[in-house]
This record gives structure tokens, C-alpha cells and sequence, in this order.
């Protein structure tokens, strides 16, 4: 029976060299496991720093552009306030030309109502002024002949006063 013990023997040596191996691919298994999850997990830890980095970079990038987008609608607020002030001057300036124009209408306005009144005065003035030589001139010539008259009627009579008399003397 020596032979069987043997035998016995070196199954269980194979027993065991088998369970030894067993217990190494087990122990492999569970690092490879392990490799696998820490792996996994530097490359979620990655990611999630890239995706990090990009929420950082994209928060910067719209603060950069959120200040641009201030800055214009500022230059366009100061923009739109010269303009306005642009279209108040014009305003006030149009409408301080519209009184000077219309002071200067009335003024003109005044002025032609005095000319033609002058010019009425004047016409009216010459009128009379024309009345009044034609009334001297009637006069004067009624004179002459009221002068002639009187000479005539002195003639026929013989009646000189004293100073026509005198007057004639000394000629």
C-alpha cells in the first residue's frame, strides 16, 4: 500500500498547488479590480477637472464679454443722451429762430404800414400843397388885376394918394 499513499500524497500537493493558484488569480483578479476602479477613478477625477477648467474658462470668457456688452450699452446710453440733447438744442434753437423770425415779420409788417402811411401823409401833403398854389396862384393873379383895376380906376379919376403923389414928385 505504499504506492497509494504516494498517490494520495501528490494529489494533495496538487490539491493544493491548485488552491495556492487559485487563491493568486483571486489575489490578480482583485488587483487588476482594483487597477480597473483606481483607473476609472483618475480618469472621472480628469474629467472632472477639464470640466472644471472649461466652466472656469466659459465664466470667464462671459464675464469678459458680459463687461463688453455693459460698456457698449453704456456708449450707447451716452450716445443716446447727446442725441437728445443734440435734438433739444436744434429745438430751442429752431424755436429762437421761429421769435426772431416772427419779430422781424411784425417789425417789417410796422415798418410798411408807417411807409405807407408816410406815403399817405406825403400824397395828402402834396395835395394840399398843390390846392394851396392853386389857391396863390388864383390869388395872385386876382391881385394883379384888383392892382390894375385900382391903377385904372385912379387914372380915370385923378386920385393918387399922398405917397404916389411924393413918388411922382420925385421922379
Amino acid at each position: 500500500g505504499g504506492g497509494g499513499g504516494q498517490q494520495e500524497a501528490l494529489q494533495e500537493r496538487a490539491v493544493q498547488e491548485a488552491e495556492v493558484w487559485r487563491q493568486v488569480a483571486v489575489q490578480q483578479q482583485s488587483q487588476v479590480h482594483l487597477l480597473q476602479q483606481r483607473q476609472q477613478q483618475q480618469q472621472r477625477e480628469a474629467a472632472e477637472a477639464t470640466a472644471a477648467r472649461q466652466r472656469e474658462e466659459h465664466r470667464r470668457a462671459l464675464g469678459t464679454l458680459s463687461a463688453e456688452a455693459e460698456a457698449v450699452q453704456a456708449e450707447m446710453e451716452e450716445l443716446r443722451a447727446e442725441r437728445r440733447g443734440l435734438v433739444e438744442r436744434h429745438r430751442e434753437r429752431e424755436a429762437s429762430l421761429e421769435a426772431m423770425l416772427r419779430q422781424l415779420s411784425e417789425a417789417l409788417r410796422d415798418e410798411v404800414c408807417r411807409a405807407d402811411e408816410a406815403a399817405s401823409r406825403r400824397a395828402e401833403a402834396e395835395r394840399l400843397l398843390a390846392e394851396a398854389e392853386g389857391r396863390l396862384a388864383a390869388a395872385l393873379q386876382s391881385s394883379s388885376q384888383l392892382q390894375a383895376d385900382l391903377a385904372q380906376m385912379r387914372k380915370s379919376t385923378g386920385f393918387y394918394s399922398a405917397r404916389e403923389a411924393a413918388s411922382a414928385a420925385r421922379c
